[in-house]
């Protein structure tokens, strides 16, 4: 039994501008095979003459969701020519990683007690491997059958040659631990002029999409919630401009065909309408089809369409984030209809949530446990979004008939309204029983009708009342209340003299007086640094 600690290498290979996206995995392949020969030829200069071949045949099958079955075959030769001979160190040797379970370079011809290698080899393995996906880290464990020989020294000038031709075999497992102790590398390239480029990370952070390459590499798969509908895209260039068109994006709940209209930039327009069931693609895609749909806004004079497709709404969350230090963020994490708007949104709070504390990691080399606490606190936050969106979707999408949900309230009216949702970070940072931790902190206007970003760094803040006045340390951005009459009336509402707000705006904790404030100081000010 073998047991290898091995270096994590992660390779993401970028090719087009930025556009298209391939990737080679290091960790296990699952399907297909590969077939490699290469060929050797000394002659030219030196005094070694000899030609030297050998192939690689590798087959993998995926067996069951985490059982992946192999074959592998290699074989070569190397000959002199011109009344030479083939140097020693070129020969081939097997043994170590080449015929587990036997020493490297311990097998085949020998001269006294040294081992040569041999002109001649083949090396046939059988495999079975299973990934154990435990935690973070790619962890397989692999059972084996390794039958390999290597033979033949002709040089007559060495004297008595142990030239041992029998099979070696061997039978065992290893355990393979892909460690993330290495750098990981970022391989990109311009196909224009074939050049690549290798960057290397600490981290990567995967925002390559809903068909995110990252999460494959990471092995993990979505969890569907329940909502996928088709809608058709269209996007429109206006000849000149229309003044009846909203100057707002607006969702038409229309029973006979539901509908979102944008205002894009300058003179494009988007329209979006659900496909109903009885409809193929390609009829909705038509442009009878949709001329006709757009009826009610623009003449086939007036525009000329630019774009059309198909796109899926779908709702859907990764059950796995975090690999290692391999990351994923937006819409590789998460799925959402766009009826709230809330797609990009919810990135940019996934990005936000990990760029301070990967930050931290690096400058006050903080426990990456830190990191652990990135999906637990995203995961449900951005359910909640989901979960909401997916309600309003229904009332949006409602074809046959309007249906009033949960979220969808009354007021003394009669007039009908979404009711607004702010959802709090899942468990993580802060204590759970403080009513106020993982709020957002809102973007109060500070200065010179400026926003609060605008007036203070992005590191860690506390904002405090008058009533309070505790020992602050530097690298503490801090907020008085008493200068903001709507930061005092904000503080008053949620009950606190005090808050800590983390980079991401989030609140970290609250205090009710003098004490709590520096006891919270105390305790998280490492985190806020």
């Amino acid at each position: 039994m073998t047991h290898r600690l091995w270096t994590s290498r992660s390779h993401f290979i970028i090719r087009g501008e930025l556009i298209e996206i391939f990737s080679i995995s290091h960790y296990l392949p699952s399907n297909g095979f590969n077939f490699q020969i290469s060929q050797d030829l000394a002659g030219l200069g030196g005094d070694s003459n000899y030609y030297r071949n050998s192939f690689e045949f590798n087959y993998y099958k995926r067996l069951s969701k985490r059982l992946i079955g192999a074959y592998k075959l290699q074989g070569g030769n190397i000959n002199g020519y011109n009344d030479k001979y083939s140097p020693l160190a070129s020969n081939f040797k097997l043994g170590g990683k080449k015929l587990r379970g036997f020493k490297s370079g311990k097998i085949g011809p020998k001269l006294g007690n040294s081992y040569t290698g041999g002109q001649y080899f083949y090396l046939t393995s059988l495999e079975t491997n299973i990934d154990l996906n435990i935690n973070a880290f790619d962890i397989t464990t692999t059972a084996f059958i390794d039958v390999g020989s290597v033979w033949g020294l002709e040089n007559p000038a060495y004297g008595s040659i142990d030239d041992n031709h029998e099979a070696r075999s061997s039978i065992g497992v290893n355990f393979n631990w892909d460690s993330a102790i290495g750098p990981i590398n970022i391989i990109y390239a311009n196909i224009s002029n074939h050049k690549e480029y290798i960057v290397r990370s600490k981290y990567l952070v995967g925002c390559d999409g809903a068909n995110s390459i990252t999460r494959k590499q990471m092995k993990t798969t979505m969890d569907n919630l329940g909502f996928t509908q088709k809608w058709a895209v269209v996007d429109l260039i206006l000849k000149k401009k229309k003044n009846n068109l909203p100057d707002r994006t607006i969702q038409y709940s229309n029973p006979k065909q539901p509908a979102t209209y944008c205002r894009n930039v300058g003179k494009r327009r988007r329209w979006e309408f659900a496909i109903k069931k009885n409809h193929s693609d390609k009829k909705v895609l038509s442009e009878s089809y949709i001329w006709n749909f757009l009826k009610p806004w623009l003449k086939k004079s007036e525009a000329i369409i630019e774009r059309k497709t198909i796109y899926t709404f779908e709702s859907a969350i990764a059950r796995k984030w975090r690999k290692g230090r391999v990351f994923i963020a937006g819409d590789a994490a998460h799925l959402m209809p766009p009826f709230m708007g809330q797609g990009m949104c919810a990135g940019i709070r996934d990005a936000s949530n990990l760029a301070w504390k990967i930050a931290n990691c690096l400058r006050n080399k903080f426990n990456e446990t830190l990191l652990n606490t990135y999906q637990s606190e995203r995961s449900l936050n951005v359910k909640e979004y989901i979960e909401t969106t997916m309600r309003m979707g229904e009332f949006v999408n409602a074809v046959e008939s309007i249906q009033i949900t949960d979220n969808i309230k009354s007021d003394n009216k009669g007039i009908k309204s979404m009711q607004s949702i702010k959802p709090k970070l899942g468990k993580g940072l802060g204590n759970l029983k403080d009513k106020n931790r993982g709020k957002t902190f809102p973007q109060f206007k500070i200065k010179n009708n400026k926003t609060l970003d605008n007036n203070f760094s992005k590191k860690g803040m506390i904002v405090l009342s008058s009533d309070v006045n505790p020992k602050t340390p530097k690298y503490y951005s801090i907020l008085k209340a008493k200068n903001f009459s709507n930061v005092s009336r904000y503080l008053k509402n949620i009950k606190s003299k005090a808050i800590l707000v983390r980079p991401d705006r989030f609140i970290l904790a609250s205090a009710r007086s003098n004490k709590e404030v520096n006891l919270l100081l105390k305790k998280y000010s490492s985190i806020l640094r």
